[in-house]
Order: C-alpha cells, then structure tokens, then sequence
C-alpha cells in the first residue's frame, strides 16, 4: 500500500454523523455508568470455584451489549469472548474465529477496563457507625461530595455465588493524624443485608437517559479511566472490520490491582500471551491525568481533542519504546492529518497501563491515549480515577488514529 492509499483508508467525515456520535456518547455512559470491578471474579479455569460457570458480571454484559448493537447496525460480526477475568473482542474473523486466527492478528488493542474497589471491613467507626472500608487500589484521598454515592456488591444466592448489588450508601476519605500521613475510607449505608468482604464502588449512574451527545459534547463523570479507551477500542474494531480489516481487543480486567508491584498485570499477562504474538504491536489505550501534562498544552485552559501518543508510561519514568514512537511520530501523525484526524505526540505524561515485565515479554507497544480532563486546571490536582471527563471530538480522533494504525502496522507486521 503506498503513502496516498493510508490517507484514504478511513476519513474523518465517516465517523462524524450525527446520529454517530450521539450513539458514540451513550455507549461510553453505559459502559462509565455500569459497576466493575472484573479483576474480583476472574474465572481462571472452568472449574475455578470462585464464581459459578454461568455468572457474567455487569460490565461484560453491558460491552455484550454494545457489541451486539454494532453488529446489527453494521452488518458485522464482532465476537467477545471472556478470557481470565479480561474481555477479548474480535472483528473481520467470522463468528467463531479459532484461537490461532486470533493470535496471528499482528495488532492488539488494549486498554483496561477495571476501576476503583474498596471492600467492607468487619470494623465500624466508633463516633459516627459508619463502617471502615479496605480499598483494593491506590485510591484518591479527596472525593467532592456530589461523586460520594456508593454501590454495594455481594455474593448472594444459590451457594452464595451470584454478585448483586445488595444497597448503597455514602464513603468519603478521611485524614488522620498520624506521623506518616494516612487516610481510611468510611461508608454510611441502611443496607441490612450487608456483609465483611462485600465491595464497593462509585455511585455514578446520575447521568439521563435521554441526554443527546454532538462533537462537541464533554462527558464528565467517575470511571472514564478507562472506559473511555474501552469504547474507542470497540468502535475501532468495529469500524475496521467494516472495511474488511480483522482485528481484536483486550479489555483488561486489571489495573488497579492491589497495592502491590506484584499484582500489576497478574490477569493481563496470561490473555497476551495466549491471544498476541510476541513479534506483533500492542496499541494501549488509557487516561492522561490531564492537569500533569507540561507541554505546548498547558496554555489552551480546555480539553484536548487530538489523539495522544506518548513514548512513555509511569509519569514519564517508566519504560517506553523510542523506535515505536518515532514511527508514531513520523508515520501516524502524518497519515492521520491527511485523513482529517487530529493527532499528536507527547512525551509529556502518561499513566503506568501495563506492567514494565510485560514489556520484557511484548517489547513492541505503542500508546493513543486520551487526556482525562482539562489540562490547565492545577486546581484539581487528582482528576485521575475519581471526577473525570472527556471531549467526545477527542474519542473520534482516538478511534480514527487506532484504525489506521491498525491499517498501517497490519502491513509491517505481516
């Protein structure tokens, strides 16, 4: 394929329509606005006894959903599969692609699809009742009021093997005054039905139904990080295997692991090295805290709307690929713009997505990431993880710069 037919390969007008984009906006709210975490129920084998063979957890039904919908919108054939706690989709391979067929696909999409968690301590607080939280994360130590509400899930039922949501209440994190600064998390629930080891998350289901989205729309809300790449790289299959282009995703069901080096990518690992060549790409999509970004962005006081791509991941000091990037660089930038796609590089800042050791393993991986916010606030000096938002231009550029980076390294990585 030559210079000129990259450019043509997808334009920016197709993704643009309007009926397009109000469907793009509510996709990403039902997947910001469905309850994780998937890491807790990660099924590692058919007889794992930690959830019943038949369960599929909210999120997994939510993404059943959306892809179901492109299909029948598309006349596509997009597959998921759940593979080891992580949501494997597949375009352009039929509708019961083998595993070799899979794993030959030189590109894999991959963002994380897993959030905050905190779990219910047998401990109440002895002023106020509320109960004590453990969280299962780094998480942040302020939430504004308004993202307080919380959700509450258990296993209940037949053998105790079914998660529902069992009641919902309010957490907040409090400061305490110790030598080594620290903060625990407190919960405030009528749930009777409660028990210690049940889990917790965000409340963020205020957003309404009948909202309308256009190019222009900011989405804001808790658990954009990273369902906003997740949708981008459903879409990004999907547009792909409309032109005929096979190509898969892994939804990772970790990232916010526990806090411990050794829990990083525990679940990604064994879906990459069961579904990816070691000789392929790797694409990962995830959420700049925005408000860290230092380069000729810091001065625009709005959110960006190019599709981000970095050299590097853990706040610049981890490990990065320069020969991956420079092609990004001088190859994607470029044919992107030609197709009316807004992109750019950055080595400015980006999140730790997958462990460095998986960089040991799969050396080649590139990075067309979002930025979770507006870059100029300092005032807000955790966006990340806990009050979010994105631009909806921003999320078709991500999806039209994956699809021909897709396109163009299918071609190198034969």
């Amino acid at each position: 394929m030559n210079k000129s037919e990259h450019s043509y390969f997808m334009k920016y007008d197709e993704l643009t329509s309007e009926a397009y984009i109000d469907q793009l906006g509510k996709d990403l709210v039902k997947l910001a606005t469905t309850p994780g975490p998937t890491r807790c129920i990660a099924k590692i084998a058919e007889n794992d006894p930690r959830i019943d063979r038949t369960e599929r957890f909210p999120i997994t039904l939510a993404v059943q959903e959306i892809i179901d919908r492109l299909n029948s919108d598309n006349k596509i054939d997009l597959v998921l599969r759940e593979f080891n706690g992580n949501l494997l989709i597949v375009g352009g391979l039929g509708t019961n692609p083998t595993k070799q067929e899979i794993y030959d696909l030189p590109v894999t999409l991959a963002p994380h699809l897993d959030e905050i968690t905190y779990q219910v301590k047998n401990e109440r607080d002895t002023t106020t009742g509320a109960q004590i939280l453990i969280p299962l994360c780094n998480a942040p130590d302020k939430i504004k009021p308004e993202n307080s509400k919380a959700k509450i899930l258990g296993f209940r039922g037949e053998n105790h093997r079914k998660l529902v949501e069992v009641g919902s209440g309010n957490f907040a994190p409090e400061p305490l005054k110790t030598k080594v600064p620290k903060t625990r998390y407190l919960l405030k629930t009528e749930a009777k039905d409660l028990l210690m080891g049940d889990l917790v998350v965000q409340d963020y289901s205020h957003e309404k139904p009948d909202a309308r989205y256009d190019l222009e729309s900011i989405i804001h809300m808790k658990a954009l990080d990273d369902r906003a790449g997740c949708i981008a790289q459903i879409y990004a299959v999907a547009e792909l295997a409309k032109r005929g282009l096979p190509a898969k995703a892994i939804l990772a069901g970790d990232e916010e692991g526990f806090n411990k080096d050794v829990s990083w990518a525990r679940l990604v690992r064994p879906a990459f090295t069961e579904f990816s060549r070691r000789d392929g790409l790797i694409i990962v999509c995830d959420g700049f805290n925005a408000p860290k970004m230092r380069e000729e962005f810091y001065s625009r006081h709005e959110h960006l709307s190019e599709a981000l791509m970095t050299a590097y991941v853990s706040d610049a000091s981890g490990a990065g690929d320069p020969g991956i990037f420079s092609l990004f660089r001088d190859r994607i930038v470029d044919i992107a713009r030609r197709s009316g796609f807004e992109a750019t590089v950055t080595t400015s800042y980006a999140s730790r997505s997958i462990d460095p050791k998986i960089m040991d393993e799969f050396p080649l991986i590139g990075f067309i990431n979002w930025s979770n916010g507006n870059v100029s606030d300092e005032e807000e000096e955790a966006i990340c993880h806990h009050d979010e938002s994105i631009a909806l231009r921003q999320v078709v550029n991500i999806i039209g710069t994956t699809c021909l980076a897709v396109n163009y390294f299918s071609k190198v990585f034969r």
